[in-house]
């Protein structure tokens, strides 16, 4: 069973935003956004609370190509999800570390000292000398812990 279409209800600086970059990692542009203007209550109107009684972004439906479909409401989830189900793409030690490796970039040019993420970059540069920058990096943990 493959995606048939992927589907984002999307408000933008929410943490759908991470889901949003995620699925443009994954899929390109080949997903479908429909906004949920929040700042108008339509997170609590009765057609998006049938998709998410929590009443909040993101929501993520998936099709299947034999017409079965699902919805995710956590976005964590969906990252994990979409890194599953696109083993391939960009979510790779290499990628994870490059990304931060920029961010830490820019921190460290406004002058801030982000200890957690150079926990994070020594891990993922531990990752990949030892050979797994090609795996996907969430894996990459649950591997070194055991």
């Amino acid at each position: 069973m493959s995606i048939a279409r992927l589907t984002l209800h999307h408000y933008p600086a929410t943490r759908s935003s991470r889901v949003k970059w995620a699925l443009h990692e994954a899929v390109g542009s080949d997903f479908a956004v429909v906004r949920v203007p929040l700042y108008d209550g339509a997170q609590y109107r009765p057609e998006f609370l049938r998709l998410n009684p929590n009443h909040a972004v993101p929501v993520l439906e998936v099709a299947w190509d034999d017409g079965s479909s699902m919805s995710m409401i956590e976005s964590a989830a969906m990252v994990t999800f979409l890194a599953d189900a696109f083993p391939e793409r960009a979510f790779s030690t290499e990628y994870a570390l490059k990304d931060l490796s920029y961010a830490l970039d820019l921190a460290e040019q406004a002058g801030l000292a982000p200890k957690g993420a150079e926990v994070a970059r020594q891990y993922l540069t531990a990752a990949a000398e030892a050979g797994w920058g090609k795996l996907y990096w969430p894996v990459i943990g649950r591997v070194i812990r055991r």
